[in-house]
């Protein structure tokens, strides 16, 4: 996700957490959610929902941190 945003909202999110237990355990789960994600793409035997499940969390997880720091604009 920060990977994806330009620079000055990347160092925002970053700011934000600093402090700020909840935000930090939000990127943390999106951290997670993310790897998992990527790990249930390359199994072979992975369930497609699942995997939707997954996508579908990662989006919400991302849209929550957003919301936290940079509140409705987004």
């Amino acid at each position: 996700m920060l990977l994806r945003l330009p620079a000055s909202q990347r160092e925002a999110v970053r700011l934000a957490a600093n402090g700020r237990p909840l935000l930090d355990e939000m990127l943390g789960a999106y951290e997670e959610a993310c790897l998992a994600l990527e790990r249930f793409r390359k199994e072979a035997s992975a369930e497609l929902t699942l995997v939707d499940e997954y996508e579908e969390l990662c989006v919400e997880l991302e849209g929550d941190v957003m919301r936290e720091v940079f509140g409705a604009r987004r």
